[in-house]
């Protein structure tokens, strides 16, 4: 019972303080919050940009040397995950981490070379028919 009342007491005392330090809440906006509040909204409007050829999410990492780049990556993040694994003492994983490492190191290097014979082909062709 005398918990009861010692609890009584602290809300007692603790509720006048808390309505008394609370901010009253209102619905219309003053002058300074209005002023506030526009000064920082600003609209941006996005600027019409023509479009070039090539240029947008078809033609990103289209070239050639990306295509190599992607390739060296794949090769050093195989050897990285090799090594980091024969450190561990799980050479199985590290074998499998080494074999997807130079998959992608192929097929990668396999791309750029597909890009260099289709540029030298077009090239070719035009030095050759005027097209």
């Amino acid at each position: 019972m005398r918990r009861f009342f010692v609890f009584l007491l602290l809300a007692a005392m603790c509720l006048p303080t808390t309505f008394a330090t609370a901010k009253p809440f209102s619905f219309a906006p003053t002058a300074m919050q209005d002023n506030d509040s526009q000064e920082r909204r600003t609209l941006r409007v996005p600027q019409r940009r023509r479009r070039v050829r090539g240029e947008g999410r078809r033609g990103s990492n289209r070239g050639i040397g990306s295509a190599y780049s992607r390739a060296g990556r794949s090769a050093a993040r195989g050897a990285s995950g090799f090594g980091r694994n024969i450190a561990r003492g799980k050479p199985i994983v590290a074998g499998r981490r080494l074999g997807r490492g130079m998959g992608g190191f192929g097929k990668h290097t396999g791309i750029g070379t597909a890009r260099v014979g289709k540029k030298v082909g077009r090239t070719t062709r035009r030095v050759f028919t005027g097209r």
